[in-house]
């Protein structure tokens, strides 16, 4: 039987095991962060003169499309295993994929079949994470705090992005590969010594473990009233696992089918939009540019770098404003001003791709709109898919339907990242193309979201279904 008790004093509510799990759940996201992250630096370094693989636009392509991949996989696996072993278990978990990615990237540095093997690894990682670190947080944390914790994962995933932008173009790979290893294995000693799920050890019966885990997040001993709407919540879980109705049934209603779809076009607005091929070739992408500013040139190395700083800035201030505007509001505004600035970024293109004028010193302008596609993004598009995945499924169907979403998120992410850089430089249509074609994209589909998309701010679950089934 587990000790009750015994973690700190019983007055005062000392929340300090609740802030180190969040954190150490956090700095799982900070690491995942920095493998997508890589990618960005070695589209310019593993095509170099000097890089030791000297990869093909096809070859980068591939290795830069892996990691993705490796996410689009895990869901499924995830779902089944989630509730088995455990959030903490399954988060350890998330950790080894990562931590074998950079030891054989250590080990084979100069592989590309085994490079191609640590980009799907990392990709499971991150599959894994996206999965189970909101729903730990979600259920370890207090009410108060909920909030802070959940925007704290993407700070940190973003940090984690921003801090291989900085390195990896500094150091070598198996440097960098080092550094990373190191920082997964601080996480996974400092995530076995945190707790459990008080609501996942309630569903398996381990009541008492439970009661101490609750204890020790909570910081007191008097945990009966928590406990108690823990166990209601479990209780209402448990017979929606046993309603009769077969699951086919249940994702085939009309508002399970238009959520699903809803989320999928919220996927293709970022991933086939510009977003996800400005994370993956952000620095190759720059490095077609002459800025200046203060009439010195800047390079890709810094750009690149002023542009995690201004996706860390843009998740910030998404927090203030997604439940201050609503999420249509959100999506009108992101969706407009991405299609405004892919198509001046295309325009910039086409005069010097196609025109062959020489327009060097307006550099600045496209700089400043792919700062401003990230910007738009973020404040929208990828936050209000983010917030309406936990909105408009039904309970008996949000696990399945999270799943889902995340599958064709990561698919769907694979491809364009894929045929970016095969549409660009392999077929030789140069940066124009994929621009052009991101802004007619992100304004027709944002149309279709407008027009599809319930608004949710401030309604039940009820409401938003009913919505869902009526409009």
């Amino acid at each position: 039987m587990a000790e009750k008790g015994t973690y700190r004093s019983p007055e005062g509510g000392n929340r300090t095991w609740e802030y180190l799990a969040t954190f150490a759940c956090s700095f799982l996201m900070f690491c995942v962060g920095a493998a997508g992250g890589w990618s960005s630096p070695n589209s310019v370094k593993l095509t170099a003169p000097d890089s030791p693989l000297k990869l093909s636009q096809a070859e980068l392509s591939t290795l830069m499309s892996l990691l993705a991949l490796g996410q689009t996989l895990v869901p499924p696996v995830n779902f089944l295993i989630v509730d088995r072993i455990g959030r903490k278990n399954t988060m350890i978990a998330a950790g080894l994929p990562l931590c074998l990615s950079w030891l054989l990237m250590i080990l084979f540095a100069d592989n590309l079949w085994i490079l191609y093997l640590t980009r799907f690894l990392a990709g499971m990682s991150q599959g894994i994470s996206y999965c189970v670190c909101p729903m730990y947080i979600g259920e370890i944390a207090s009410t108060s705090a909920r909030g802070v914790a959940n925007v704290l994962l993407i700070v940190m995933q973003n940090l984690g992005m921003l801090q291989s932008f900085v390195i990896v173009p500094l150091l070598s790979g198996s440097a960098n590969a080092w550094i990373n290893l190191g920082l997964v294995a601080i996480y996974l000693l400092a995530f076995s010594l945190m707790p459990d799920s008080p609501y996942y050890l309630l569903m398996r019966g381990r009541g008492d473990e439970a009661e101490a885990a609750l204890e020790k997040l909570q910081g007191k001993l008097d945990v009966e009233d928590e406990l108690r709407e823990i166990q209601a919540a479990v209780r209402e879980a448990d017979l929606l696992k046993r309603t009769k109705t077969p699951m086919w049934k249940l994702l085939s209603t009309r508002a399970s089918v238009k959520a699903i779809c809803i989320l999928a076009l919220f996927s293709s607005t970022y991933h086939l939009c510009g977003y996800s091929a400005i994370m993956a070739y952000g620095q190759r992408i720059f490095s077609k540019l002459e800025f200046k500013f203060a009439g010195q040139e800047l390079s890709d190395y810094t750009i690149n770098i002023a542009n995690g700083v201004v996706q860390l800035v843009s998740v910030l201030l998404t927090t203030l404003l997604v439940d201050r505007w609503g999420r249509k509001p959100l999506v009108a505004f992101s969706g407009g001003l991405a299609g405004a600035c892919n198509l001046t970024i295309g325009v910039y293109f086409y005069l010097q791709e196609y025109l062959h004028l020489d327009v060097s010193s307006y550099s600045f302008i496209p700089v400043v709109a792919i700062f401003l596609t990230v910007f738009a993004f973020n404040i929208g598009l990828l936050t209000v898919q983010g917030v309406m995945i936990s909105e408009l499924f039904a309970p008996q169907i949000k696990a399945v339907g999270v799943c889902i979403a995340t599958t064709n998120g990561g698919l769907l992410c694979s491809i364009g990242v894929k045929m970016y850089l095969m549409v660009a430089e392999t077929f030789g249509y140069g940066h124009t193309v994929p621009f052009l074609g991101a802004c007619g994209l992100v304004w027709f589909i944002t149309a279709l979201l407008l027009r599809l998309a319930p608004e949710t701010k401030g309604k039940s679950l009820l409401e938003i279904q009913r919505d869902l089934v009526e409009s």
